[in-house]
């Protein structure tokens, strides 16, 4: 039985203009006082969480990791990984399929028809050079997150994004 974490944004209907007394407010004046705490970094595990680029460009990744018991992927890589599902509005959630090298002929059997979304975090090469290495063009249901294990290894991982509003 799969368990999910759902982050959903409680208050008003509307918009406010005031954060002054938010809890928000209040977590980022803390933040912005004693800086952001460090993530733990492991293993990667059944689900990949990227955080959204508000949420990266705000500075809160690992406080925002920790508070949702998120482990970090790599110091470097912005990417968190949890083995329960994890939505919510301000990111991507994937699940891995599989973790491999970048090798083309491992990672074809993954592919349909030579198609897939490529998101380079923390890689030695550019999403365009990957797409050239394995000979496939940008497109289906699959997505290939290439980035660097906690192990300072470089790994492709095999993913299929899950749709938050399905969950």
């Amino acid at each position: 039985m799969k368990t999910c974490v759902t982050m959903t944004t409680v208050g008003q209907s509307k918009p406010s203009k005031r954060l002054a007394g938010s809890s928000l407010a209040t977590t980022l004046r803390n933040v912005q006082k004693i800086g952001s705490p460090k993530s733990t970094i492991g293993k990667i595990d059944q689900y990949i969480f990227e955080p959204g680029p508000g949420l990266q460009k705000s500075g809160l990744n690992n406080y925002f990791g920790n508070q949702f018991g998120l482990i970090k992927i790599h110091a470097h890589s912005q990417l968190f990984t949890s083995a329960t599902l994890f939505t919510n509005p301000l990111g991507k959630t994937f699940e891995v399929e599989a973790i491999l090298p970048l090798n083309k002929k491992k990672l074809l059997p993954y592919l349909d028809g030579n198609k897939a979304n490529v998101i380079v975090r923390n890689f030695p090469m550019k999403a365009p050079a990957i797409k050239q290495k394995l000979g496939i063009k940008e497109g289906g249901d699959r997505y290939l997150i290439a980035t660097t294990g906690f192990d300072e290894k470089p790994v492709i991982l095999v993913c299929k994004r899950i749709n938050s509003a399905l969950v």
